[in-house]
C-alpha cells in the first residue's frame, strides 16, 4: 500500500507540473492580445518582476505555514492555483479557437499534423530561435543552483544538518530578494517610450534619427547581454569561497562560516543583480520577438520545452562532473568537483552572451538591407524629363540674355 502511493504521488506530481506548464504557457499567450505592441518590453519585464517576487513571497509565507498539516497545504494550493486561472479566463475575454477553422482543420489527423504544431521555421525566425537557446542554456545553468545546498554542508562542515539548510534559505532569499528589485527596475527601464519601431525596425529612420537606446528591442537584448555576463562573472565566486575556507580552515570548517557568511550573502545578493536583469530582458524579447501573435501561447510554449531540456541536460552534466572530480571524500564531494560545476554555469552564462551578440548582428544585418534597398529605390527612381513647351522657354531666355549682352 505504500509503495502504491509513492508511485500515485509521482504521477500526481508528473501531471501537476504539465498542468502547470499549460496554465503558464496559456496565461503567457494572453499578453500580446492584452497588451498594445508598443508596451511588450514593458510587459516581458513586468513578467520576470513577477516571478521573482512570487518566489519572494513563496518564501516568506512557507514560513508562516510550514506547521500545517500538508493536507492544508496542498488544498490552498489548489485553490490558489484555481483562483488565478478563473482570474485570468475573465481578464483575457478570448474568443474560443474551436469557432476558426483554418486550412489544416481540413486535413485529416496524422502524425505530421500533430508534430506540426510543435516545429516552426527557425531559419525564417532566427532571432525567437536564438532566444529559445539561451532559455535552454540559461535553466541548464540554473540546475547547479540545486548544489548549492551540498556546496555548503561539504564547505562548513556544519555540525547540524538544519543549520545549512538556514544558511542556504537566508542566501537563496538575498538572491531572490535582489532578483526582484532589478527586475522592476529593468521593467521600469524597458517600458521607458522612445521612439517606437515597426516589425523591420523602420528601416526608412536613419541611424542619426533613431538610436537604439530609444528602440525597446535594443534595450531588451542589452538587458539579456549584460545580465548574463554579470550572471559568468559572479559565478566565481562561489570557488573563491570554497578555496579560501579549505586552505585556510582545514582543520577546523565550521569556524569560518560566521567569517564568510556576509561575504557570501554580499555575492549572492550581486548576482542577483544580473539574473533580475537577464529575465526582464528575456520575457521582453520572447514578446516581441513573437513569430505570430495569434498562436502566441503555441509559440511561447517552446520556452517551456527549451526549460525542460535544458534543465535535464544541465541537471545531467553537473551531477555527473561533481560524482567524477568530486569523488574520494569520505562524506560528499571535495572542492574540485564543486570547483566544475560553478566553472560549467559561468561558461553557460557567457555563452548566453554570445548568442546575445548572434542575435544582435543578426538583427542588424536584416535592417542594413532594407535600408540600402531603399536608398538604391530612391536613387534610381527617373527624374522628370522637361517638356517641349519648357525647353523652348528655356532658349528664349537664354536668346533674350545673349542680345541684351551684345
Amino acid at each position: 500500500s505504500r509503495l502504491m502511493m509513492r508511485h500515485m504521488y509521482a504521477f500526481t506530481f508528473l501531471m501537476q507540473q504539465v498542468a502547470w506548464n499549460v496554465i503558464q504557457s496559456t496565461q503567457a499567450g494572453f499578453i500580446p492580445d492584452l497588451v498594445p505592441k508598443q508596451d511588450h518590453a514593458f510587459a516581458g519585464g513586468a513578467s520576470a518582476a513577477h516571478v521573482l517576487l512570487g518566489s519572494v513571497m513563496a518564501f516568506l509565507s512557507i514560513q508562516v505555514v510550514s506547521a500545517w498539516d500538508f493536507h492544508l497545504l496542498y488544498a490552498t494550493l489548489a485553490c490558489l492555483s484555481l483562483g488565478c486561472c478563473m482570474i485570468a479566463c475573465t481578464a483575457a475575454n478570448e474568443d474560443s479557437s474551436l469557432e476558426r477553422h483554418g486550412a489544416k482543420d481540413s486535413e485529416p489527423w496524422s502524425f505530421g499534423r500533430i508534430s506540426s504544431h510543435y516545429t516552426f521555421d527557425w531559419r525564417k525566425h532566427h532571432g525567437f530561435f536564438l532566444l529559445l537557446l539561451t532559455k535552454a542554456v540559461y535553466c541548464a545553468s540554473m540546475t547547479v543552483k540545486g548544489f548549492l545546498l551540498f556546496f555548503c554542508r561539504d564547505t562548513f562542515k556544519l555540525p547540524d544538518p538544519g543549520q545549512t539548510q538556514i544558511l542556504v534559505c537566508k542566501l537563496s532569499l538575498f538572491a531572490e530578494v535582489s532578483a526582484a528589485i532589478t527586475a522592476v527596475c529593468a521593467m521600469l527601464f524597458l517600458g521607458t517610450r522612445g521612439e517606437m519601431t515597426d516589425d523591420s525596425y523602420s528601416a526608412v529612420s536613419s541611424d542619426s534619427q533613431k538610436s537604439a537606446r530609444n528602440d525597446p528591442h535594443s534595450r531588451s537584448l542589452w538587458a539579456l547581454i549584460l545580465g548574463s555576463l554579470w550572471m559568468g562573472i559572479y559565478w566565481y565566486g562561489p570557488l573563491l569561497v570554497g578555496l579560501k575556507v579549505s586552505q585556510g580552515y582545514a582543520g577546523n570548517r565550521p569556524a569560518a562560516e560566521p567569517t564568510w557568511f556576509p561575504v557570501m550573502a554580499a555575492g549572492t545578493a550581486t548576482w542577483g543583480l544580473g539574473q533580475g536583469v537577464y529575465l526582464a530582458g528575456d520575457q521582453a524579447l520572447s514578446f516581441i520577438l513573437l513569430p505570430d501573435r495569434n498562436e502566441a501561447s503555441r509559440y511561447l510554449g517552446f520556452s517551456s520545452l527549451c526549460a525542460f531540456g535544458g534543465a535535464t541536460v544541465g541537471g545531467a552534466v553537473c551531477g555527473t562532473l561533481l560524482s567524477v572530480v568530486g569523488a574520494g571524500s569520505r562524506s560528499g564531494y571535495k572542492y574540485p568537483g564543486y570547483a566544475a560545476i560553478f566553472m560549467i554555469a559561468s561558461f553557460m552564462s557567457f555563452t548566453i552572451s554570445v548568442l546575445g551578440g548572434w542575435l544582435w548582428r543578426s538583427d542588424n544585418l536584416q535592417s542594413k538591407p532594407s535600408n540600402f534597398t531603399l536608398i538604391s529605390n530612391h536613387a534610381e527612381q527617373p527624374t522628370a524629363q522637361p517638356s517641349a513647351e519648357q525647353l523652348e522657354q528655356v532658349r528664349v531666355r537664354r536668346r533674350g540674355l545673349l542680345s541684351e549682352g551684345a
